[in-house]
């Protein structure tokens, strides 16, 4: 263990800086033809497309690159800045800003909702998550599409049930620790990231509640949204309790009011 102060951030302030470093694994180029093919599924092109939770920006920036007209929000300042940055270095323009997902405070109407790498795990109740729902409904053009994905109590328990990693970059080391607690459906991941030259360590507490699915339809069916599907992973199958990924399909009635 590392000798230097510890300094508490809260989840993505000290993270961002690493963020695109640990998140190199992740082909961003296939999540957005994974989305796009939903939107040919339904026959639908979105003017329009607000992503939530967007973190640096990578998916949200890879859309517009394909034509789309993309906003994102994140509820961390630090990977806001970040995802503009990006966006200025290769000249697309996305407005960034910050918003916590919970508090969806937009004038603007979308004609679709993005959600993704399991973000919505990050409400840990379902008040949290039933705002939410009301929140994305209230900014969708009627007929919008919500899409989300979830981490299922599967994933947690096959695949990072207990587990410990360490590793280093260009001028940072970092560690993590990843546990699930079945008992509270509660995962939580501890992040410890030193830099070089900075005499503190960053240590950063994300922790997110594994719903199941059943928990998830009944608080999407007593929204105003309707489920049109869920998939499977990165497939056009159905999703089940026993998928490591599920994306969620949902869409605001044509006759509902904004």
């Amino acid at each position: 263990m590392w000798r230097r102060k510890k300094v508490a951030c809260k989840p993505y302030e000290g993270l961002a800086r690493i963020y695109d470093y640990l998140m190199r694994h992740i082909n961003y180029q296939e999540w957005a033809d994974y989305i796009e093919g939903i939107f040919s599924i339904l026959g639908v092109r979105p003017e329009d497309i607000l992503e939530l939770a967007c973190g640096t920006g990578t998916l949200a920036l890879e859309l517009a690159r394909r034509g789309y007209n993309v906003s994102g929000t994140d509820a961390s300042e630090a990977m806001i800045m970040i995802a503009r940055q990006k966006a200025c270095e290769i000249g697309i323009q996305v407005r960034f800003e910050r918003m916590d997902m919970r508090y969806i405070n937009t004038l603007k109407q979308f004609s679709a909702v993005l959600c993704l790498y399991d973000s919505i795990n990050y409400l840990r109740t379902e008040e949290e998550l039933r705002k939410t729902l009301e929140g994305v409904s209230s900014i969708l053009h009627p007929g919008g599409l919500f899409i989300f994905d979830i981490c299922t109590e599967a994933n947690s328990l096959r695949h990072f049930r207990d587990i410990r990693e360490a590793g280093k970059g260009d001028g940072f080391l970092y560690q993590r620790h990843s546990f699930y607690d079945p008992a509270s459906k509660i995962h939580t991941n501890e992040f410890q990231v030193r830099f070089d030259g900075e005499p503190v360590i960053f240590t950063e507490f994300h922790q997110q509640r594994i719903y199941s699915l059943v928990e998830l339809i009944d608080e999407i069916n007593s929204s105003p949204l309707n489920l049109i599907e869920l998939y499977d992973g990165f497939t056009f199958q159905k999703g089940t309790e026993d998928s490591d990924r599920v994306h969620f399909v949902l869409r605001k009635e044509a006759s509902q009011p904004p």
